[in-house]
C-alpha cells in the first residue's frame, strides 16, 4: 500500500487552534480600535460644536446693532433680522431667519452685563457676556464683548426698551 502524504489529525487541530487564538486577537485588537474611534468621533463633534458656537455667537455680536437680554436667551438685532441664543439644560438653540439650530454644548452659567451692572431684567441691553460651559468634563468660560455705535447707546437711553419691543413684535 502506497502512503499518500497529508496531515495527520493532530497537526490540523493544534493549526486550528493557532488559527483560531489569531483570529480573537484580531478581533480583539478591531474592537479596540473602533472604540477608541468612537470615543475621538464623539470628541471631535463636540470640539466642532463648541468651535462653531465661539465662531458664529461672536460674528452675530459683532453684526448686531444691539445686543439684548432675555432671561435664558441672549438676542442679536441687525438690521437683516434677530437671531437669538437661547440656552437649554444640555444644548443651545439658534433662532434666524433660515431656521433652528441646536448644539449640544452644555451651558451651566450666564452673565450678563451692561456698563458693568449685572443685567437681570428681560429686555435690557448688554455689552459684557459671561458663559460658563461644561466640555467632556471641563468647565470652561468664555466672554463676548460688543461694542455700542453712539448714536444706539443715545436712542436707547432716550427710548429704552425700543428693540425689545420691535423683537417682541416679530415674534408675534
Amino acid at each position: 500500500m502506497r502512503k499518500i502524504p497529508a496531515f495527520t489529525i493532530m497537526e490540523l487541530a493544534i493549526a486550528m487552534l493557532l488559527s483560531a487564538i489569531v483570529i480573537s486577537l484580531a478581533y480583539t485588537g478591531y474592537s479596540l480600535l473602533l472604540r477608541q474611534y468612537e470615543q475621538h468621533s464623539r470628541s471631535t463633534s463636540a470640539d466642532s460644536e463648541l468651535i462653531f458656537f465661539d465662531h458664529t455667537f461672536r460674528q452675530d455680536i459683532a453684526a448686531a446693532e444691539a445686543v439684548l437680554y432675555d432671561d435664558q436667551s441672549i438676542i442679536c438685532y441687525s438690521e437683516e433680522g434677530v437671531i437669538t441664543y437661547t440656552r437649554a439644560e444640555d444644548s443651545l438653540m439658534i433662532r434666524h431667519g433660515a431656521g433652528n439650530d441646536t448644539l449640544r454644548i452644555g451651558m451651566r452659567n450666564m452673565q450678563v452685563f451692561f456698563r458693568g451692572a449685572i443685567q437681570s431684567i428681560p429686555g435690557l441691553f448688554c455689552d459684557d457676556i459671561q458663559v460658563e460651559v461644561q466640555l467632556q468634563g471641563e468647565t470652561l468660560y468664555l466672554r463676548y464683548r460688543k461694542e455700542y455705535a453712539a448714536d444706539i447707546l443715545i436712542r436707547e437711553d432716550r427710548e429704552p426698551g425700543n428693540y425689545y419691543e420691535r423683537y417682541r413684535h416679530q415674534q408675534i
